[in-house]
């Protein structure tokens, strides 16, 4: 019995083996020459329509040679980024011409055994011509004007900014200014240069969303020890400082200093050198007190990317000079949300996978900080024409007119 059951085993084995064998051999074949719907696909960019039917053929076929399966046409802006040029403009996103070139890719990839799939919107501006501005993606624009009462207003208000013509208000409303008292001794701030659009001013306004940048924006023209950078704060009286507070542009701010003092703004002496190692938060220098009427941070070296090697030039958000006697500037009655404009999608994160860190960060309240009620805001709206001029007796005291509307997106 036991090797009649034996021989049956057997017989079962045997007649498994060459099942099993071309399993195996099946495998090994689908390895060494996968079937389509096995095989990668390519991400295939199409940088601002710049595509040719040459292109297009020569990129399938090679796709086809590397073993690939097909692809996912990207149609992108072909924004330059990280430096690099931007792409040569072709044919607009599913213009006839794109749609021809679109159609000769289909024929390309049947010939060649490809799969092609297609991004649902170009690139992601949720943009292309068959898109009326009406449907496109929008975003809130603002304009400011400040006027004191009591006075009857009667003219035209600033023009939000407009993407392509397009533009449509949506909401006026005004609200009370507590003016910030002047500080003494006054004080004022001039830097070795400047950016056009990233000003001195912007060093000193109480903004962190707001930054000044010096000259230059190819690699090496940054501050060095031949070639430094300053900032100068120039009292009207003597004061005494012990310490400094800078909030640097993150990857991008100062990284060798030098402090200066002056009686007269001709001949300075030193009061210290500092290097900031963290390239994010705000640096608290602290040094012996010396009193001086003019100040001079000299910037001997910068970050640039998070890299010490030729910097193109010099960004900080705040600066602030302070001792016994208080801070320059003084502190506003308020100040905006922290990197808000991250957070309310105004400025992109970069990328992919993006560090998320400025939307958590806050900055904690400051002694003597107010707002303003909410039952104090003004809505103005009704009294808007249609030509964006506005008529209203204005209250007592200063008030902030914001002129809210919405314009075409530039993102997603």
């Amino acid at each position: 019995m036991r090797r009649a059951a034996w021989r049956v085993g057997l017989g079962l084995i045997l007649l498994l083996l060459p099942e099993s064998f071309a399993a195996a051999q099946s495998l090994d074949a689908g390895w060494e020459s996968p079937p389509r719907e096995a095989r990668l696909r390519a991400y295939w960019w199409w940088l601002n329509g710049c595509v040719t039917p040459e292109a297009v053929t020569r990129d399938l076929e090679e796709m086809k040679s590397q073993g690939f399966g097909g692809a996912l046409i990207c149609d992108a802006d072909g924004s330059s980024q990280d430096g690099n040029e931007r792409a040569p403009h072709g044919p607009d996103f599913f213009s006839p011409e794109w749609r021809e070139l679109f159609k000769h890719a289909l024929r390309e990839a049947d010939r060649l055994g490809l799969e092609l799939s297609l991004n649902i919107q170009s690139g992601w501006n949720l943009g292309g011509p068959v898109v009326s501005a009406d449907d496109a993606a929008k975003k809130l624009v603002w304009s400011e004007v400040r006027v004191t009462g009591p006075a009857a207003f009667q003219g035209p208000l600033p023009q939000p900014a407009q993407r392509d013509g397009y533009y449509r208000d949506a909401l006026l409303v005004a609200y009370p200014v507590r003016e910030t008292p002047k500080a003494t001794p006054e004080v004022r701030v001039t830097a070795s240069s400047a950016q056009p659009s990233h000003p001195v001013d912007f060093l000193v306004d109480g903004n962190p969303e707001s930054f000044w940048v010096s000259e230059g924006g190819e690699p090496g023209k940054g501050p060095t020890p031949q070639r430094p950078e300053w900032v100068e704060f120039a009292f009207t009286s003597p004061v005494t400082i012990d310490r400094l507070e800078l909030l640097p542009r993150p990857t991008y701010g100062p990284y060798a200093c030098r402090v200066l003092v002056s009686d007269d703004g001709r001949a300075f002496r030193t009061a210290a050198d500092f290097t900031i190692t963290n390239q994010r938060d705000e640096a608290t220098i602290s040094m012996a007190p010396v009193q001086g009427r003019v100040f001079r941070l000299l910037i001997l070296g910068a970050y640039d990317r998070g890299e010490l090697e030729n910097p193109r030039n010099v960004q900080v958000r705040e600066l602030r000079l302070a001792g016994p006697e208080g801070a320059w500037p003084r502190t506003p009655a308020r100040r905006p949300i922290r990197n808000w404009a991250e957070k309310a999608g105004y400025r992109p994160l970069h990328f992919s996978a993006p560090d998320t860190t400025p939307l958590l960060e806050e900055d904690p309240p400051l002694a003597g900080e107010e707002d303003v009620a909410p039952d104090r805001v003004i809505d103005l709206t009704a009294r808007l024409a249609k030509d964006g001029t506005l008529s209203w007796e204005v209250p007592q005291g200063t008030w902030e007119i914001l002129r809210f509307g919405y314009t075409i997106s530039d993102r997603a």
